[in-house]
């Protein structure tokens, strides 16, 4: 398939007439095929779309080759949209920095223009760098994959419609349009990673197996996507199983018969939406543990805080604290620290309800006769009910009980409703508790 095709066919998949798309065009090869790829789609189907250009201000003639694309868009009518910046305010990874950048300003266009899509001109041969640095950096089989033709970047929609074609087809199109592009030197710079893949890495290791092991690596990238892709569908009853709450994730494996590579992928799925890079030797420990079903495991690492408890795995990035108040309940709404109080007088549909899962996602609510009561810390007294009720060890004082003025105790953690049959004429309170702040480490 051509360019022209292979561009063709992504926009009529991909693009929505009611909105326009924007561009991000450097003026090399790859982004300047793209320009007038659009131009041509523009021409014979129609397509809105506007320009933006990040000057990166690391050589001198970038300041006349943004003058130069916006001398071009004129002449094409089309509106560009132009940022600068300034490397030395910039500190850290260069490559990166600037990467975020870019990303940062075609997010805020699109969202300020109504842009559907950034367009970006990543090819083959990038997609084969990216593969190999993953691979030598010791990723998982599933995260090998490169850039996907349509992904996001928080809620930035970003495409790549070059991503089949390498970069000599790009560079045979643009001879033939008789196209003048940039060369940016850094693209070849040693100091940088990238200049390193294409200058160094990448040559060498086509010499030394005498092929062109790009091919190979963006195969590879493929099957590493079909299989999270996979993997994904056959575990989407375990994914859609995991709890969220304000303290962390939890994966509930206790009826699950998964294997391990499976329970590997769940791991480090839950850990990464927690925000938690799950380091390879932890991450084995944990899966001893949970195929023993041992129960009350603690892991810790920096940022991490995972508690195994018969194949429940709680996922946090800081352990609970003890509950070590005393709050006096009264009728009315209000906060105490973390926790969030309403007490009502009637409420009606009411169901009570409470028990560990609910504690666990920061809010249960009961019914009680209307008194004196207090929440506070729990006590030893309820442990052979827990027990029973196989209520996780850990969560046992993180959470309090409810004490009235006559010494009656009342737990939460064991999926009971509490006074079922409370007497029609009795005064009745409804108590809804809540956590109100997220637990999330710096």
């Amino acid at each position: 398939m051509s360019i022209s095709q292979t561009f063709f066919t992504f926009i009529n998949q991909y693009y929505d007439p009611k909105y326009p798309v924007l561009l991000g065009l450097s003026g090399g090869a790859d982004s300047l095929a793209l320009l007038y790829l659009l131009e041509e789609y523009r021409i014979k189907k129609g397509i809105k779309y506007s320009i933006a250009h990040v000057d990166h201000g690391w050589r001198k003639e970038s300041e006349q080759e943004s003058q130069d694309l916006q001398r071009l868009a004129k002449e094409l009518q089309v509106q560009f949209h132009l940022k600068k910046l300034n490397p030395q305010n910039m500190r850290g990874n260069l490559e990166e920095v600037c990467r975020l950048e870019r990303l940062n300003f075609f997010s805020h266009l699109c969202q300020q223009e109504g842009y559907q899509a950034v367009i970006l001109g990543h090819h083959a041969d990038d997609q084969s760098e990216t593969v190999l640095k993953k691979i030598l950096e010791g990723g998982s089989l599933t995260h090998l994959h490169g850039m996907l033709p349509q992904s996001t970047y928080q809620n930035l929609s970003i495409w790549r419609p070059l991503i089949p074609c390498t970069k000599n087809q790009i560079l045979d199109w643009i001879r033939e349009k008789n196209l003048q592009h940039f060369e940016d030197s850094t693209n070849l710079d040693k100091k940088f990673l990238r200049g390193r893949m294409r200058t160094s890495i990448l040559p060498q290791l086509n010499e030394q197996f005498g092929k062109n092991v790009g091919e190979s690596l963006c195969r590879i990238g493929h099957e590493s996507y079909e299989l999270k892709s996979y993997l994904e569908k056959n575990l989407r009853e375990e994914l859609l199983g995991v709890v969220k709450g304000p303290f962390g994730s939890l994966l509930d494996l206790s009826k699950s018969k998964v294997c391990d590579f499976e329970l590997k992928y769940l791991l480090k799925k839950v850990c990464e939406g927690e925000g938690i890079r799950l380091p390879y030797s932890l991450r084995d420990s944990i899966l001893q543990k949970i195929r023993d079903k041992s129960a009350n495991c603690v892991f810790e690492a920096k940022g991490i805080h995972i508690q195994v408890d018969r194949s429940r795995i709680f996922i946090m990035q800081e352990a609970l604290k003890d509950f070590e108040e005393e709050i006096l309940l009264r009728e009315g709404c209000y906060q105490v620290g973390s926790w969030s109080i309403e007490v009502l007088a009637d409420c009606a549909h009411f169901i009570p309800r409470t028990g560990w899962r609910s504690a666990w996602q920061g809010e249960w609510a009961i019914q009680i006769p209307r008194g004196k009561y207090f929440l506070t810390r729990a006590n030893v007294s309820f442990s052979k009910q827990w027990t029973d009720a196989k209520v996780p060890a850990f969560m046992r004082y993180k959470f309090p009980i409810l004490r009235n003025h006559t010494s009656m105790e009342l737990e939460f953690l064991t999926s009971k409703t509490l006074f079922q049959r409370l007497n029609h004429d009795d005064k009745q309170w409804f108590v809804f508790v809540k956590f109100k702040n997220k637990i999330k480490s710096g």
